[in-house]
């Protein structure tokens, strides 16, 4: 840690930088970042921030010479996004520039994560998605290994039910510590933070790099990526920059691809029935948000807005199109990552479960099989007992009822996020009503067995389900009187 002397040499050369700045003086701004530079050598901030002046200045070289010095302190502090970040700023200013690049790949490599030539050969293979297309599209039974999951259907003719086993091994936002919220919302202390530019004060986190150090390496899509899809990354993300206050899309609008964090922080919006907006927990470096529009073509549910002046990074359908082309392994580590952030937000936010100590909703998380579900099949059956809980990844399941003369009344309409088939479970009773998948579905499912189990253990647990039970036989009856299907149940996860 720095002597109280060299951190008050740092406090008077940040004041003069945003003094500098404020009078438009460049020459004296540039001093001051690089006098920061030599009391804190192994800090990427204030190389870039020499690069900001030199850029509005239109000395492009002595930008990218600067950038290239915040890209390598970056990727020495283990900063991988920021380094990332950096070097997408370094190709805005020279298409043609590619040794940071070069160099990330080599440090990456370095670490371990750089297969032989031959290793490379043998992940090849492609997941037969066309480019640009979402994920859901893949029929996964003609790309990775299969199991059968017979024991899951209702009947004989209910469909085709194939299990698909992930890897636990990355546990990716499973194996935080005993926090209430995930790692990608825990941002720690807030305080009041007066921003160099002499701007108003906004509250930000203050330890966000500790927070992208500790989120970032167990995230699948940089953790496990090999030497040439790290440089395939770098060169298909794109660098997204948002003022203060500014929205980055609107509830409503359709996505194509996930956002990371960089710099600054963000926030999502959402409008409530009563017409309210409400704003959600703060991302910050390191979040990532809007995965599922790499999963399904679906509108997003809020609205993301900037805090602060912010960074980020947009990879698209093409880029994990390529990604999934040149390594069929990435794709069953990303359906990971899809599982493990739908399965926390469900196991922490959900009144059923949220009653669970932390440790025990982790084991539980690991009871959640992972299926595909072709078209047409019929995930329960009225009449007959639920065979399991289930979570909507991608697809759509539509629940209906049949009365006494045999005519059908749709219920509802299930998505990406939806969970169902707790009543007849929690009930001890036949379902009222049957889910079909109306196109092909992946889903998450907790069997029967496992889920009586935990209400047995955990009373509080009980407790919650029944009044949820309770909660959607009404919902049943409300919309048995409407003309129209609902569009779903109240159980949404809120999936940007």
């Amino acid at each position: 840690m720095a002597s109280s002397r060299t951190q008050a040499k740092i406090r008077k050369w940040k004041d003069q930088a945003s003094k500098a700045l404020r009078k438009g003086r460049a020459g004296d701004a540039l001093e001051a970042y690089r006098a920061l530079e030599k009391l804190e050598p192994a800090e990427g901030l204030w190389p870039q921030r020499a690069a900001d002046v030199h850029r509005r200045e239109g000395d492009a070289p002595a930008a990218i010479e600067a950038l290239e010095r915040a890209a390598d302190r970056w990727a020495d502090g283990g900063f991988l996004l920021k380094a990332i970040a950096t070097c997408k700023m370094v190709l805005e200013l020279d298409p043609a520039h590619t040794r940071i690049q070069e160099q990330l790949t080599e440090l990456y490599a370095s670490r371990g994560h750089s297969p032989s030539s031959a290793e490379d050969a043998e992940q090849g293979g492609g997941s037969g998605l066309e480019r640009g297309r979402p994920l859901e599209e893949i029929v996964l039974t003609e790309v990775v290994p299969t199991e059968d999951a017979s024991d899951l259907r209702p009947s004989e003719e209910s469909g085709a039910f194939a299990e698909v086993p992930l890897d636990w091994d990355h546990s990716g936002w499973l194996a935080g510590e005993d926090g209430e919220l995930p790692p990608e919302l825990d941002v720690g202390p807030i305080e009041s933070v007066a921003p160099e530019d002499g701007s108003a004060a906004a509250s930000v986190p203050v330890d966000a790099r500790a927070a992208a150090r500790q989120t970032l390496p167990q995230v699948p899509l940089f953790s496990a990526l090999r030497a040439p899809a790290l440089r395939q990354l770098i060169d298909g993300v794109q660098l997204v920059t948002l003022r203060e206050g500014e929205a980055l899309f609107e509830e409503g609008d359709l996505g194509d691809a996930l956002y990371v964090v960089t710099e600054g922080a963000v926030v999502p919006v959402a409008r409530a029935e009563n017409g309210q907006e409400k704003r959600l927990a703060v991302l910050d470096e390191g979040a990532f948000f809007g995965e599922t529009a790499i999963l399904a073509n679906q509108p997003r549910n809020a609205r993301i807005e900037a805090l602060v002046e912010s960074k980020l990074l947009a990879i698209d359908r093409g880029v994990m199109s390529d990604l999934l082309d040149g390594d069929r392994e990435l794709l069953g580590r990303m359906l990971g990552f899809f599982r493990d952030r739908l399965i926390d937000r469900l196991v922490r936010t959900s009144r059923f479960f949220s009653p669970l100590p932390a440790g025990s909703r982790r084991q539980l998380a690991r009871s959640f099989r992972f299926l595909e579900v072709e078209a047409g099949s019929e995930l329960i059956q009225q009449g007959a007992t639920a065979p399991a809980l289930y979570v909507v990844l991608a697809g759509d399941v539509e629940v209906t009822m049949r009365n006494e003369q045999g005519a059908e009344t749709a219920l509802a309409q299930l998505r990406a996020g939806h969970v169902f088939g707790e009543m007849s479970i929690l009930s001890g009773d036949a379902a009222v009503a049957s889910c079909i998948t109306r196109r092909k579905c992946w889903l998450l499912a907790l069997g029967r067995k496992a889920v009586v189990t935990l209400m047995a253990q955990h009373g509080p647990v009980h407790e919650a389900a029944m009044a949820l039970a309770t909660e959607r036989e009404r919902e049943n009856a409300r919309n048995l009187r409407s003309d129209e299907a609902r569009p779903a149940y109240d159980a949404d996860l809120d999936l940007i």
